[in-house]
């Protein structure tokens, strides 16, 4: 245990002398999501349209640390509930959906020391899900909508614009690759969701 703990407060020291400049980034933001995709459930011949979420807003922040001068870790956190709708014959059902996409990526800088820095990164995301929320299921015979947590691939580009010290405005743009599961009362099917997140905030940077 006294091994592991003097690795980490290790790795904690020697990272921010490796990078040889910045070390460590911390970034408040304010997202935009769209998912693009949709799904349908066969039932006896009739189909549930499941999909057709808007574009929502919501907020996030993100840690990230330097490995080497150009090359950095960041992990982001991302809370979005955007409307989603399910259709049943002439029947449309719109409904909430609570979402939590985490991402872990690497980030390759261009002018990590200068004033405006430009990057491009590529990792996993984990898109976390609570219940499609609606008070009108019942009108098309359906209990509960549940979209399973899954993983995909994310890529993107950023921007970063000192003003002052270490603060700066940050702007990406990520896309995730990804394909879940909704899970209802009436079938499954599966979704490609493929959530494009545009963020802008502030970032501090150390």
């Amino acid at each position: 245990m006294k091994k592991i703990v003097l690795m980490l407060a290790l790795m904690a020291f020697t990272l921010p002398v490796l990078a040889q400049g910045r070390s460590v980034d911390l970034t408040g933001f304010m997202a935009w999501v769209d998912l693009s995709g949709d799904g349908v459930i066969e039932r006896d011949g009739d189909d549930y349209s499941l999909g057709s979420f808007d574009a929502d807003t919501g907020y996030g922040g993100a840690l990230n640390i330097f490995l080497t001068r150009r090359l950095s870790a960041e992990i982001s956190l991302t809370e979005v509930k955007p409307e989603g709708r399910i259709q049943f014959g002439a029947t449309t059902v719109v409904g909430e959906l609570d979402m939590l996409p985490i991402t872990g990526m690497l980030q390759y800088h261009f002018n990590p020391e200068g004033r405006v820095d430009v990057w491009v990164s590529g990792g996993v995301a984990y898109l976390m899900f609570d219940e499609f929320h609606s008070d009108d299921l019942g009108s098309i015979d359906v209990e509960s909508v549940d979209l399973e947590d899954d993983y995909g691939s994310v890529w993107g580009a950023g921007l970063s614009i000192g003003i002052a010290g270490g603060l700066a405005i940050v702007a990406d743009a990520k896309y995730v690759l990804s394909s879940n599961t909704i899970t209802t009362t009436v079938g499954d099917a599966e979704i490609e969701l493929n959530p494009l997140m545009v963020t802008a905030g502030l970032q501090i940077q150390f």
